[in-house]
């Protein structure tokens, strides 16, 4: 397996890497299928986009592709969705909530919930300040909450023009704009449907 690494900034400030994936030319004497080898370095790629730690270290990308090999699919951090979101933004979004929820720290979750945050409970719908989240959070990141996040998988994300939706519904995602003009926008949860 080979592929073309470059490094690239996004707005998350975040080094992660654009590649084009290319499968070995493996012939059926070897066993081998080609775009299991294209899968296993896209998943390593996945891991690279999840941190700093990770970009810097390289994660398992590969060399540099000779130019006579055939091309095979490519990995575009450039495209959009329904919901106007690159699969990178999104994962690196979801890995960032998936990471502060395991690790149960308000002060992690904070920032990557847009205020005012819509709550379900039940039957009931309300607008969150920082303030209620900061006094129920335990509330808010109940059990299935918490269940549904860590199992969600950003490939599998539900997506539509409003967000992406992780779980069957326990919390969406949304770009939120950063600045009047909305030329910049930060991946947040804009939902907890916490029943």
């Amino acid at each position: 397996m080979s592929s073309t690494h470059s490094e690239t900034s996004l707005r998350t400030g975040w080094a992660v890497s654009a590649v084009t994936v290319r499968p070995e030319r493996t012939g059926t004497s070897t066993g081998r299928d080609p775009w299991l080898s294209a899968r296993a370095t896209l998943l390593s790629i996945g891991l690279c986009m999840a941190g700093p730690a990770w970009v810097q270290a390289g994660a398992g990308i590969g060399s540099t592709a000779p130019a006579d090999r055939a091309a095979g699919p490519t990995v575009d951090t450039t495209a959009t969705g329904p919901d106007g979101l690159t699969q990178l933004e999104l994962t690196v979004a979801l890995h960032q909530l998936q990471q502060a929820v395991a690790a149960s720290d308000p002060r992690r979750i904070e920032p990557l919930l847009s205020f005012p945050l819509q709550v379900t409970q039940g039957q009931h719908s309300s607008r969150w300040s920082r303030a209620k989240f900061r006094s129920n959070q335990r509330l808010l990141f109940n059990d299935k909450v918490r269940r549904a996040i860590a199992q969600q998988s950003a490939d599998s994300l539900f997506r539509n023009s409003r967000g992406a939706m992780v779980g069957d519904g326990e919390v969406w995602l949304s770009g939120v704009c950063t600045n009047p003009s909305c030329s910049q926008r930060k991946v947040q949860v804009v939902t907890v449907n916490a029943d």
